[in-house]
């Protein structure tokens, strides 16, 4: 094995050699993080498991890539597994591969894992999650039904047979089938899942005891399975079945699912007799054995949330996990209500386990993507926030010893991330403390290395040009791989629209210090935050050109970048821009796969945001207790002063009670936060067109949202954070009794 400083990609390898990036070989333990630890261990493991996966038996042609990137993925865990058995790496296999493909997987453009095709261009794009991910977990997912020594056994004589040769997906089935005896035919269960996209969803219906007398009776009940396609566009989903190993597990089986057997499902509709009494729960896929999402009859639902809420252990955590990532992805295809997912993790006040609070993050981070700029965005994350504050306030700043608590220290970064992010004063205070403590120092730098990103990050976007300069001046002269990657990770959250357009350009720039390798991790980086998103598409088509010739024409690089900025497009204008983007654009490259699935992203998202806003809105007034949800303003403009003229026409009879004021307004206005639209709230008034920007910029359209009484000023460009503005309109309304906030009184002077 040999490290180099400059390669394209991560690693490249041949029969007995592999060259990897500094980055992806070299750790040192006085620096290096937990996270960074395990990600070396695990690329070592997968590049070494290739040796026998793609070297020594080759997939016969690129069609069936699986069974090389596959292998190599699921290898790495059970190498991993075995050198530091406390990391629990199916646990996190779960969360980390699982979840993340069967998003991808979910959408009309996704494909099979097998497929024809005479295109070089095709080639490229078999390096992706379908591939690796839903690869490896094909592969354990036959480990589990067929049995660990069974599979095994199977492997060996597989990798034996075709030694220095190659071979196609059949001849596995074939030496699996035999080392089952010929029990299982592997062929026929697992030709569905590789020659068909995407995965089932099964919908699980109880059939209840009718006399209430009989609930507690552990008596034989009906079970209705039913198996259809998982989609995000339910109405374009085809008729499709797949060989289902079904297991299904109650609050006293659990511990005996490992030995009760598999149940194949393969009819889209099947009964099953159980003996749970009527007052206990089932659930489904015991340690996610097998790839599909599951969706409960309400009265069975009903009693897992009563579980969570009363004692969440008696769930086991991969369990647990599986529900809140299931339950959120069902409310996007609109196969349950979006209240319910929210109502499932208000049990998180109670957990501390890695396994589900992962995937709740995860299902954070994306119901704020979908939500886009909405105003509910700030209520949302509090309520967020009030969930994970347990575990912050018990968690704090202080490094986790790995070596006594490994998952509790890889998930301390994440909690304290969300919990700046969503704006605790006390969390990003902190973070400016330690970064003060080094900059007094600069040569010697005591931020714990599991938390430098996170505080780089804070500082970045909280800081003035100051800070930015201070971290980029250190990126200059670092050496180490894994530190670098953290400064870019800080340097790419700074709110400022000059630095950000500066820190994008240095990618292109000739001789710059940000390696080639680290652009296709940091510009996505840049291109998927709030503050940056829409700066970091008006560059990427004004770059396109240069963009393509260095990444779109091999690799995945440029994918990485537009699946990035497009994950934040959630309304019909960013959908019509993208795709009169992508329409403009003849040679598309390796990138033509990655424009079809983010218009279908795109698609998605503006569906979803239109259908459950409201929804949202009425579960947040009804777990805060008020009326009505916080209307405040977005926090992204703050107004400096206010020029009002005022001409009052007092109209006060015994018939009618009003005031008609009338006048000019001059609003001197801060972006602190960058944005490409202001909300003014007003009640009761007219404001007449047209408005006055003083400023450079120009104003494309105003919209008026009755239910919140927001008049949207929508700009050509995006405003940077510390542009200060001037809007000047004039206005007509009238005052009445029945304003809050507003009295009318009268004098009459003799």
């Amino acid at each position: 094995m040999l490290s180099f400083i400059k390669v394209r990609t991560s690693v490249s390898l041949v029969l007995g050699l592999i060259i990897y990036s500094e980055a992806g070989l070299l750790f040192d333990e006085n620096k290096g993080s937990t996270s960074q630890q395990r990600g070396v261990t695990v690329l070592v493991a997968h590049e070494i498991a290739h040796q026998w996966f793609g070297n020594l038996v080759s997939p016969t042609w690129w069609g069936e890539l699986w069974l090389k990137e596959g292998f190599a993925d699921y290898m790495e865990t059970v190498a991993a597994d075995f050198i530091e058995p406390s990391w629990k790496q199916d646990d996190l296999f779960v969360i980390e591969k699982m979840f993340p493909f069967m998003e991808a997987d979910s959408l009309p453009t996704s494909r099979p894992i097998s497929i024809d095709f005479t295109s070089s261009n095709d080639i490229f794009l078999m390096f992706d999650t379908i591939t690796y991910s839903k690869g490896a977990a094909f592969i354990r997912m036959m480990n589990m039904f067929l049995g660990r020594e069974t599979f095994q056994h199977g492997i060996r004589n597989y990798l034996k047979a075709f030694s220095y040769d190659s071979a196609t997906q059949e001849d596995l089935w074939q030496h699996l089938t035999k080392a089952s005896n010929n029990a299982i035919d592997v062929e026929r269960i697992m030709n569905g899942w590789t020659r068909q996209a995407g995965y089932p969803v099964i919908d699980i219906n109880r059939i209840y005891t009718q006399d209430s007398q009989d609930l507690h009776q552990q008596t034989a009940n009906n079970v209705l399975i039913t198996q259809q396609p998982f989609s995000l566009f339910p109405s374009t989903a085809t008729q499709k079945t797949w060989w289902i190993p079904f297991k299904y597990f109650d609050q006293k089986s659990f511990n005996l699912s490992n030995e009760s057997p598999v149940i194949w499902l393969n009819n889209t509709s099947t009964y099953l007799s159980i003996t749970t009494s009527d007052s206990n729960w089932i659930l489904a896929n015991p340690y996610y054995l097998s790839i599909y999402r599951v969706k409960y009859d309400q009265e069975n639902f009903l009693r897992i949330l009563n579980q969570l809420q009363t004692n969440h252990t008696h769930i086991p955590n991969i369990n647990r996990g599986a529900l809140i990532d299931d339950t959120f992805a069902l409310s996007r295809a609109f196969l349950t209500n979006v209240t319910d997912a929210y109502r499932l993790i208000s049990y998180l006040e109670n957990e501390r386990d890695f396994v589900p609070w992962t995937a709740a993050l995860s299902v954070m981070d994306q119901q704020e993507l979908l939500l886009g700029d909405h105003e509910i965005v700030p209520e949302v994350q509090r309520y967020f926030l009030r969930l994970i504050m347990p575990l912050y306030n018990s968690m704090g700043w202080v490094p986790i010893n790995q070596s006594t608590d490994w998952r509790l220290a890889f998930l301390q970064p994440k909690i304290l991330k969300s919990v700046c992010y969503y704006g605790y004063r006390e969390c990003i205070d902190t973070a400016k403390t330690m970064y003060r403590q080094w900059y007094s120092n600069p040569v010697q730098n005591p931020i714990p290395s599991s938390l430098r990103s996170i505080v780089y990050c804070i500082v970045a976007r909280e800081g003035s040009y100051e800070e930015f300069r201070f971290l980029w001046n250190h990126l200059e002269h670092e050496a180490e791989p894994l530190e670098t990657i953290n400064l870019l990770r800080g340097l790419a959250c700074t709110r400022d629209r000059s630095q950000i357009i500066w820190l994008l350009n240095q990618h292109l720039s000739n001789n710059s210090v940000i390696r080639e390798q680290y652009s296709v991790r940091s510009i996505p980086n840049i291109a998927g935050l709030r503050d940056s998103n829409q700066i970091t598409w008006i560059w990427i088509q004004e770059n396109w050109e240069q963009l393509f010739s260095k990444w779109g024409k091999t690799g995945s690089g440029l994918s990485r970048i537009i699946q990035s900025v497009t994950s934040r497009f959630v309304t019909v204008r960013q959908l019509n821009e993208f795709k009169a983007f992508a329409d403009s654009i003849v040679d598309k490259g390796s990138v033509y796969r990655q424009f079809q699935l983010s218009l279908d992203n795109i698609n998605a998202s503006v569906i979803w945001n239109r259908e459950n806003i409201a929804a949202i809105s009425s579960f947040l007034r009804s777990t805060n207790g008020s009326s009505a949800v916080n209307r405040c303003l977005p926090s992204t403009i703050i107004p400096l002063r206010y020029d009002v003229y005022v001409k009052l026409h007092l109209n006060m009879t015994e018939d009618t009670d009003r005031s008609v004021p009338g006048g000019q307004l001059s609003i001197h206005i801060n972006i602190t936060c960058a944005t490409d639209r202001i909300f003014l709230r007003k009640r009761s008034i007219i404001i007449r067109e047209p408005i006055e920007v003083i400023g450079e910029i120009v104003m494309n359209e105003t919209t008026y949202d009755r239910d919140n009484d927001f008049h949207i000023l929508i700009f050509s460009r995006i405003l940077s954070a510390n542009t200060q503005i001037i809007l000047k309109l004039n206005f007509l309304g009238q005052l009445n009794n029945d304003m809050h906030e507003f009295n009318i009184s009268s004098t009459v002077i003799p």
